[in-house]
């Protein structure tokens, strides 16, 4: 049996773990948006991409992948996923190790519908949390963000 100092040390690092944290109400945030996506057939990292893609036009893979923080594995699914259903294609590029991929016509028919989707999503969620703390929340994942844990 477990002794009880390590077992309140298990229960603080469970309760106040930046990471654990983030991760949880990451995987929270993602189950509420792709459910409320659903009706339009794609999951809240795909709108990621298309909005990436809409936004930026042609992207390269390693672009994309700065542009949506994701993982190159997690980001090559997703765009297999939505290549295969035509919502984007790749481009031709003289650079053969540069991947380039846009937004199809009918990629930004589902940003369309999608849009006003996550637009209602957002308002709930921004509902629940509170403007302002949500504003406050914006600005600590923001430095999360541009400390770039990742080189420490």
């Amino acid at each position: 049996m477990m002794d009880d100092s390590l077992k309140r040390t298990l229960k603080r690092a469970g309760i106040s773990c930046v990471n654990f944290n983030l991760k949880r109400a990451s995987r929270l945030s993602a189950r509420f948006f792709d459910t409320a996506l659903r009706p339009v057939g794609i999951t809240s990292v795909q709108l990621s991409v298309l909005i990436a893609l809409g936004f930026y036009n042609q992207c390269s893979m390693s672009e994309l992948a700065e542009q949506t923080s994701m993982e190159r594995t997690t980001l090559t699914r997703n765009l297999s996923l939505l290549e295969r259903d035509g919502l984007v294609c790749p481009v031709n590029c003289n650079d053969k190790r540069k991947h380039l991929v846009e937004l199809t016509s009918a990629g930004e028919k589902i940003l369309k519908k999608a849009m006003p989707i996550w637009e209602e999503a957002q308002n709930q969620m921004l509902k629940m949390l509170g403007e302002e703390e949500w504003a406050q929340a914006r600005r600590v994942l923001g430095k999360v963000s541009e400390s770039n844990l990742a080189r420490l």
